[in-house]
């Protein structure tokens, strides 16, 4: 037995040898190439854009296969009887195990922190957390929390290190412009330990926007962020914002910060579209609460939200499902109607 698994060994050697000497070009060993950016090649890097999603799918392609094998290894651990129907029951733990494992990979999360001192004091209505939101969960980012802080250099940092390191991103809005209060950038650099600087690409697009004359030594300071930071290009009023890592840095103003959105599409890897669907009822939250209890505890993927509202002169509830899975909030939904009906309930038109 020994014998033939040595000589299995030495003909799959055998034949690894010729298959690698097939695909090397003969023009390698006459071209005599730079043996120090061969050596460069292999050490990983990305390149652009592109190249990101291309190193995700290597990874996925890597993890998720090894993750069936090793689910598949697990589950012949487990202690269980070796009848039909344990056999069956064990199948069936291994089938919830890898697709949790598998749809875990999918989540990707994020925080959003609002910056400024106008939000806090009333002054300014935030509306930018409500469009990131919206468009995050649109490429499958799921928002986790949002902070609203003041322009506070340590509150900054100390925030932003603990987000950053719980969450996939973080978006920041505000504190980016011109102003002696505007300290987003220079806080951000501190959390990362980075030098604050002149970002020359930034620089040079700020001198191009502005007239002759109008590049003042305020509108100056919009170049300045941390060390090596990526542009996030702005084009509504010039001035770009900035990403460090998983930090994503935006302006406060509602129209420019969402004009720039689309610019960081190709730089996020989102998972699935989260999807909703809302029904409104003419009903207050008491009278549904169990049933609306029942419903949730049978349908653990679908979060369901119940959110009271005044309308044309009588109360009522808008009851919102989010999930990945559209046939997953469907079914839910008919759950919903069925002891809507039971209760005979009115559903309105918003």
């Amino acid at each position: 037995m020994g014998i033939a698994r040595n000589l299995l060994e030495l003909l799959g050697v055998g034949l690894i040898i010729p298959v690698i000497m097939a695909v090397i070009d003969p023009d390698f060993l006459t071209s005599y190439p730079n043996i120090g950016e061969i050596a460069t090649g292999l050490i990983p890097h990305i390149q652009n854009d592109t190249a990101l999603y291309i190193a995700i799918g290597i990874i996925g392609a890597t993890v998720m296969p090894h993750n069936l094998y090793l689910h598949s290894a697990l589950v012949q651990t487990r202690k269980f009887n070796r009848d039909d129907a344990s056999i069956k029951k064990a199948i069936k733990l291994n089938f919830w195990d890898s697709a949790i494992a598998l749809n875990m990979a999918l989540l990707v999360n994020a925080a959003i922190l609002i910056i400024g001192n106008e939000i806090l004091s009333g002054r300014t209505q935030d509306t930018n957390t409500g469009t990131l939101a919206l468009w995050l969960n649109s490429i499958g980012i799921k928002v986790n929390e949002v902070r609203v802080i003041p322009d506070v250099e340590k509150t900054i940092v100390d925030t932003l290190n603990v987000l950053r390191k719980s969450n996939d991103y973080v978006f920041t809005t505000g504190g980016i412009g011109p102003t002696h209060d505007d300290i987003t950038a220079q806080s951000v650099s501190k959390a990362f330990n980075r030098k604050y600087e002149i970002h020359k690409e930034a620089f040079k697009i700020l001198d191009t926007y502005y007239k002759k004359g109008e590049f003042n030594e305020g509108r100056q300071r919009m170049a300045w962020m941390p060390e090596n930071a990526e542009l996030i290009l702005n084009p509504t009023s010039g001035a770009p914002g900035f990403s460090v890592e998983n930090v994503f840095c935006l302006p406060g103003v509602p129209s420019i910060m969402k004009s720039m959105l689309g610019g960081l599409k190709n730089k996020l890897a989102g998972g699935e579209p989260i999807l909703s669907h809302t029904i409104n009822l003419r009903t207050v939250e008491s009278e549904i609460a169990n049933s609306l209890m029942k419903v949730q505890d049978q349908n653990q993927d679908v979060e369901i939200g119940s959110y009271p509202f005044f309308h044309a002169g009588k109360l009522g509830v808008s009851i919102v499902l989010r999930s990945e899975n559209q046939s997953k909030i469907d079914y839910c939904n008919t759950q919903i109607l069925k002891f809507i009906k039971e209760k005979d309930i009115e559903i309105v038109e918003r």
